[in-house]
């Protein structure tokens, strides 16, 4: 599967993958792992991809690196995964900086205690923005 380089869209939801090498697949435009166990860091650093989507709701990631090696990006969907901190899609024409909502599988005690009270303000931060570029008639 993973030495087939013309490969556009990649659906594995609902494995229990740990993790994956996408190293082979730069004319991947579509990667769905929703559902499975993927941990730690999912890392697009020192490859350059035509990836447009990344759905990986439903894991245990913690962080998502290397946006600058995805011009193209236009949607990344991380809820339900451990991520704590601001996602910034650098270079990413479509994106600024995601807010993740943490899931209740990695429990708010292990955040730092200064996150797990700013959880609410950064989700009506988030919700206030979006709303402004509705308003603004910019989505």
């Amino acid at each position: 599967l993973f030495k087939v380089p013309a490969l556009t869209l990649l659906e594995l939801t609902d494995n229990l993958l740990e993790s994956v090498d996408l190293t082979a697949l730069a004319q991947l435009e579509v990667i769905d792992l929703v559902s499975n166990s993927l941990r730690g860091t999912l890392d697009f650093s020192g490859q350059t991809m035509a990836l447009r989507e990344i759905r990986v709701q439903d894991n245990y990631l913690t962080n998502i690196t290397g946006f600058a090696n995805l011009p193209g990006l236009q949607l990344v969907r991380v809820d339900q995964n451990c991520i704590q901190e601001h996602l910034c899609a650098h270079n990413a024409t479509n994106l600024g900086c995601i807010n993740p909502i943490v899931d209740a599988k990695c429990g708010l005690s292990d955040l730092k205690p200064s996150a797990a009270a700013s959880i609410d303000t950064r989700l009506a931060a988030l919700a206030a923005a979006i709303f402004s570029l509705v308003a603004a008639g910019q989505v």
